[in-house]
């Protein structure tokens, strides 16, 4: 499939904004925050949640003529969701990308070490890079999610709203597991992980199948 760069800048241009103030978020958690950063901290997965539904939210409107402009420009169904779907992606690469560089290139162990003088680093730099590696696994298992409920939610059907309801079980299921591998209680993180990215992908798949087949506005 070919890429169509003009849509994919028509597409990211709602997305903008959101995304700016994301980096800001990001970059600024990353660089002041002067204890170690872990995948544990509630915080990061919080911003993660809301980023990922507002995120969805702006990319996944199909309402207003918008989609029925495009589809009758000769866009099908399947081409839409694939540059939705890149959207999406580049979107968490221009919020999450810069933070990751930070930690990665050990520019926020030596901001701490030199100039707050922390005790921590750069011995505990390392643990920075399991943070931030889990934080993209939170993007990847969120963001099908919640494109699933914004799709679903615009179908002309009585039950919309399961999406919505999908998502919450999801989200509440995640802040337990969670809470249990923080306190030592669930020591399978990686089955965890695994559960999560097979769902994403189910997720994505029935993204994918509703989208082919949802109403065209007019």
């Amino acid at each position: 499939m070919k890429i169509r760069f003009a849509l994919v800048r028509w597409l990211l241009i709602p997305a903008e904004p959101v995304n700016l103030l994301a980096l800001v978020v990001w970059c600024s958690y990353i660089l002041l925050k002067r204890e170690p950063l872990s995948a544990y901290d509630p915080w990061p997965w919080i911003f993660i949640g809301a980023h990922g539904y507002v995120l969805a939210g702006c990319l996944g409107r199909t309402d207003g003529g918008s989609f029925a402009f495009l589809y009758g420009r000769g866009f099908s169904r399947d081409v839409l969701w694939a540059h939705q779907t890149l959207v999406t992606v580049m979107a968490v690469l221009m919020a999450l990308l810069p933070p990751t560089l930070i930690v990665c290139l050990s520019i926020r162990s030596h901001n701490l070490d030199v100039i707050f003088r922390s005790p921590y680093y750069p011995i505990l730099a390392p643990f920075d890079r399991e943070a931030v590696l889990a934080w993209w696994i939170g993007y990847a298992v969120s963001l099908p999610m919640f494109h699933y409920a914004w799709i679903r939610r615009l179908q002309p059907t009585a039950h919309n709203r399961a999406g919505d309801w999908l998502s919450l079980a999801f989200l509440a299921a995640a802040c337990t597991t969670l809470t249990l591998i923080s306190y030592r209680y669930f020591l399978w993180e990686k089955v965890a992980v695994g559960v999560g990215l097979l769902i994403s992908v189910v997720l994505l798949f029935a993204g994918w199948r509703l989208h082919r087949s949802m109403e065209v506005p007019r």
